[in-house]
């Protein structure tokens, strides 16, 4: 398939990368290099340190050819350097739960549910900066209650 281009994109193709323009252009691509994904959990009971199960359902995708990690565990890799927005709401209805988001083996925020055993909806949300290969999971502190499909999701952008 082809795609005509206007004059103006024809003008920015050939612009010097050193130029202002030239340099947008540049940011540009590497933020269309990014990857960006939201996945649903399959939902169920998830045990004390085991991965919140972000691997149903495939929302959005772009960007990001192995799946692999997503599929069997639930775990977004990085396959490009960059900034993220990264984000996870979980609805459970299990009494006092913690929800920690891991990148690679440290946990560096988390989200928790009080005492009301309603089902209520928990989430978090905040910028990374990923290297290729860091690894982002979710993981229940306790047992934990995942009503799971559009009720619980795992972005990164």
């Amino acid at each position: 398939m082809f795609k005509i281009k206007s004059t103006a994109e024809k003008h920015v193709d050939s612009l010097h990368p050193n130029s202002t323009l030239g340099a947008l252009k540049a940011q540009l691509n590497n933020i269309n290099s990014r990857a960006l994904l939201s996945v649903k959990s399959i939902g169920h009971t998830v045990y004390d340190v085991i991965f919140f199960p972000f691997r149903n359902d495939i929302v959005t995708l772009d960007g990001i050819n192995d799946l692999s990690s997503i599929k069997y565990n639930g775990i977004f890799t990085c396959e490009h350097d960059g900034f993220y927005l990264v984000s996870f709401f979980i609805t459970s209805n299990t009494n006092v739960c913690h929800m920690s988001l891991y990148q690679n083996s440290n946990r560096i925020a988390r989200a928790s549910k009080g005492s009301d055993p309603s089902n209520q909806t928990q989430s978090l949300l905040l910028i990374l900066k990923l290297n290729t290969g860091d690894a982002l999971s979710v993981r229940a502190e306790r047992n934990v209650s995942d009503w799971g499909g559009i009720d619980s999701i795992f972005s990164a952008k």
